[in-house]
């Protein structure tokens, strides 16, 4: 689906996309007429904050199903777990640092070898950082030098990760539970 489809279905996906749009009612051809009398099931409501939070990662349902899975043999609440996972990621950890203006831009300078951690070039954007990893750019891009250019993660949290989606996790873990 394009950026702005995704973003008039689930509503504002900061990470994904900082584009956003004048209409209100669904995509497709008969948006607004379908959605005017019709009541979301209770499975449906699971499902689009399922893919909400899929999308605003941008990870494949392959992908998201393997977090949800780890989320689940964890100690912790599933759904702490599951957002613990996704914000520990590399291509996340670079977004959120400033390095780069959505995920997929982070992804692609990661894929690129343009982000150092720990001193070695990475190019595998599901890295799960740790406590003490230090990120930096390379020192030949240059947009990216200056005072960002090199930061150490103190410490991971432990309580839920504080994110600017309009987020439901427990929704997420039922959808998975009655799999």
């Amino acid at each position: 689906m394009k950026k702005i489809k995704l973003v008039r279905t689930y509503g504002p996906l900061p990470t994904l996309t900082k584009k956003q749009t004048k209409r209100i009612d669904p995509p497709g051809e008969h948006g607004k007429k379908n959605q005017r009398n019709k009541k979301q099931s209770q499975y449906g409501i699971r499902l689009a904050e399922k893919q909400k939070v899929r999308h605003n990662y941008a990870l494949s349902e392959h992908q998201f199903v393997k977090y949800v899975n780890q989320a689940k043999r964890s100690k912790q609440l599933t759904g702490h777990a599951l957002l613990q996972l996704l914000e520990n990621r590399l291509d996340t950890s670079v977004y959120r640092l400033g390095f780069a203006p959505t995920i997929l831009a982070a992804r692609q300078l990661i894929s690129h070898k343009h982000i150092l951690v720990n001193g070695t070039a990475l190019n595998i954007p599901s890295y799960q950082c740790q406590t003490g990893d230090e990120i930096q750019a390379k020192q030949t891009v240059q947009h990216l030098t200056g005072e960002k250019g090199k930061i150490q993660i103190k410490r991971l949290e432990t309580s839920r990760p504080q994110i600017e989606l309009d987020l439901k996790e427990r929704l997420v873990v039922e959808y998975y539970s009655r799999k």
